[in-house]
């Protein structure tokens, strides 16, 4: 039996790659796709690197959430910010993995510091699990709902982890980790184009 997922946010950076690797799963029919600015558009259209390889097309994100009973997880590759007003919305039968910042901080305080906006959503907060598996597997396995963690987050504690389960760290460390434009996502801004 496949395991039925749906995308909000299909069109992003997040949602190409989530769709570049559920396609070819063997136990996963991805039942619904979002892209409210792309609504109509197949998938191809917009991700050149799927052509031909699924017939799905974009839609709009359904208004009547109760539509989304029928799915088994829902994977959210949206903006910062649009995950934390709708997460409280969605129906309790669903698995949500979120992919943006917003429930990877529990202190609604280091949120507003660090995104710059106040956390809308802190009830649903301490319902997150941090979703790096190498380190919270069993967690992650019972879990309903799920804090992707970002990039530099996966690479620093993929590297520390090991070397803190030894007691191999001593005194401060330093990460010095670099991205390109491209890691603030998919959307154009004065702080990332490069005329």
């Amino acid at each position: 039996m496949k395991v039925r997922v749906g995308i909000f946010g299909g069109s992003g950076y997040g949602g190409a790659e989530l769709l570049r690797l559920l396609l070819p799963h063997p136990f996963v029919e991805i039942a619904l796709v979002t892209a409210n600015e792309h609504a109509d558009k197949a998938v191809g259209e917009v991700h050149r690197n799927l052509y031909g390889l699924t017939e799905l097309r974009f839609t709009k994100s359904p208004e009547d959430l109760s539509e989304l009973e029928k799915l088994d997880c829902l994977f959210l590759a949206l903006p910062h910010g649009q995950a934390m007003e709708l997460v409280p919305r969605l129906p309790e039968s669903l698995k949500v993995i979120d992919l943006s910042g917003d429930f990877r901080l529990r202190d609604g305080e280091l949120f507003e510091q660090h995104y710059g906006r106040t956390h809308t959503s802190m009830d649903a907060q301490g319902d997150f699990v941090y979703g790096l598996t190498e380190t919270n597997r069993e967690a992650v396995k019972r879990a309903r709902l799920i804090a992707n963690p970002g990039c530099f987050a996966t690479a620093t504690l993929l590297g520390l982890a090991p070397l803190a389960a030894e007691n191999l760290l001593a005194g401060r460390v330093v990460v010095d980790a670099k991205t390109g434009s491209s890691g603030s996502g998919a959307k154009a801004a004065a702080n990332t184009h490069h005329p």
